[in-house]
C-alpha cells in the first residue's frame, strides 16, 4: 500500500469520491461525528458528501434532532446522529470532565456550581422550552451564578457531557438550548468494552486506513482505551504496515483501490483533515501553517485527488455566492473542470448562483 492508496481509500470511506447514503442522519451515523465548531462548515461537510442535499435539509434535520449537536470528541462540538449521543457521552465525558477540572478551578466553577446550574437549566428548558445563551446567562445570574467569561460556554458544557442539556434549534441567528430527555429518549448503555469496540469500527470503517494514533487523536480516548477498541474490533478490520507504521482499515473493500480524479471544496475543520494526528500523507509540511492556524484553526480547503492543494472563501450576499481562492499551484485543464464542478454543487448547496 502506497501513501496515495491510503489518500484513494479515505476519499472513498469518507463518501467524498462517491457515496452509498442520502439522508444527513445516515452519513452522521457512519461518521460517528462532524466536527462543528464552526457551524456553517459542518453544514456544508454534510453536504458535500451528499450531492442532493442543501443546507435547509440539513437545518430541518437539527431543529427535528435527528442531529444533535453537542461536546463529544475531545471536549469540541460535533454533530451526531441522535441514536449515538448517549452511549458516546458514556464513553467520552468522564474523560473531558477530568482534563477540564484544571480550567474549572481558575475559573472558580466546581461541583456545587454545576450542581446549581443544572437546577436552573432544568427548571427553565422543562417543557420543551429553548433558550440561547444570553437567556440562560440572565437565568443563572438571577441564581447568584456568575456567568461572566468564559464561566458560561464550561457551565453549559458541564451540563451537556451530564446529558441534561443539548443545543436546539437555531431561532434567526441565534443558537439555542434544550432539555435532552425531551428530544432523545434515554438508551440501554452499552458496556465500555462495547462502546469501545463500536467507536473503532466506525472510526477505521469511515477513516481507515488510519493508526493507533489517528484514532486515539480523534476520538479523545487514551492510547491504552483505543487499543483496546482495536483489539475488540480486530476482526472487521485488516491491517497493513507503511513506512514504518500499522494502519487499520475495513475488511470490506473492493478488491481495487479507485484512482479517480477528484476535486473537492472542503469547509473548515473537515474531517478529512481534522480526523488524523498525522496529515503528512494529505498536507505538504511546506504548507501546514497556510492550513492550519498557530492557535489551531482549519481553514477549507481544496483538495485534488486527495492532496490539500489550497485554501478558499465564500462570500456570500443575498442571491449569490463567490468563491475566492489560494492555491498553492495553478491547476491543470482538468482540474479546474473538476473546480468549477465543485463550486457549482457549493452554490446549489447554498441555494444561490454562482460567481467565481
Amino acid at each position: 500500500m502506497t501513501s496515495n492508496d491510503i489518500l484513494q481509500l479515505r476519499l472513498q470511506n469518507q463518501q467524498l469520491t462517491s457515496t452509498v447514503f442520502s439522508k444527513p442522519g445516515q452519513l452522521a451515523e457512519w461518521l460517528c461525528g462532524i466536527q462543528s465548531q464552526e457551524y456553517k462548515s459542518s453544514k456544508w461537510a454534510l453536504g458535500v458528501r451528499l450531492p442532493a442535499i442543501t443546507e435547509s435539509d440539513i437545518e430541518h434535520e437539527i431543529a427535528n434532532h435527528t442531529l444533535i449537536r453537542s461536546w463529544i470528541f475531545r471536549g469540541t462540538l460535533h454533530l451526531v446522529n441522535a441514536n449515538d449521543l448517549r452511549w458516546l457521552l458514556d464513553l467520552l465525558a468522564p474523560r473531558i470532565m477530568k482534563s477540564a477540572s484544571s480550567r474549572h478551578k481558575q475559573l472558580e466553577l466546581d461541583e456545587v456550581t454545576f450542581r446549581r446550574s443544572n437546577i436552573v437549566l432544568s427548571r427553565v428548558l422543562s417543557g420543551g422550552n429553548q433558550f440561547s445563551r444570553e437567556e440562560l446567562s440572565v437565568e443563572l445570574q438571577k441564581a447568584g451564578i456568575i456567568t461572566t467569561g468564559q464561566r458560561l460556554v464550561h457551565i453549559l458544557q458541564r451540563a451537556s457531557l451530564e446529558q441534561l442539556i443539548c443545543f436546539g434549534a437555531r431561532r434567526g441567528k441565534e443558537y439555542t438550548f434544550t432539555l435532552l430527555d425531551e428530544k432523545v429518549p434515554a438508551t440501554a448503555t452499552k458496556p465500555r468494552e462495547e462502546a469501545l469496540l463500536e467507536l473503532a469500527r466506525r472510526y477505521f470503517t469511515s477513516r481507515g486506513p488510519a493508526s493507533l494514533q489517528d484514532f486515539a487523536w480523534w476520538s479523545g480516548l487514551s492510547q491504552s482505551d483505543a487499543r483496546i477498541g482495536i483489539g475488540g474490533a480486530g476482526s472487521l478490520l485488516q491491517e497493513e504496515i507503511v513506512k514504518g507504521v500499522k494502519y487499520w482499515f475495513s475488511k470490506n473493500l473492493p478488491d481495487r483501490i479507485a484512482n479517480v480524479p477528484s476535486v473537492q471544496l472542503l469547509p473548515a475543520f473537515d474531517e478529512f483533515v481534522i480526523s488524523y494526528a498525522d496529515r503528512s500523507h494529505c498536507l505538504d509540511s511546506s504548507h501546514t501553517k497556510k492550513v492550519i492556524s498557530s492557535n489551531g484553526i482549519f481553514y477549507p480547503i481544496v483538495v485534488i485527488n486527495g492532496m490539500v492543494a489550497g485554501t478558499w472563501k465564500r462570500m456570500v450576499n443575498k442571491e449569490s455566492v463567490s468563491i475566492e481562492t489560494n492555491l498553492f499551484a495553478p491547476l491543470s485543464s482538468e482540474s479546474m473542470v473538476l473546480f468549477e464542478q465543485a463550486a457549482e454543487r457549493f452554490a446549489i448547496f447554498l441555494d444561490k448562483k454562482l460567481k467565481l
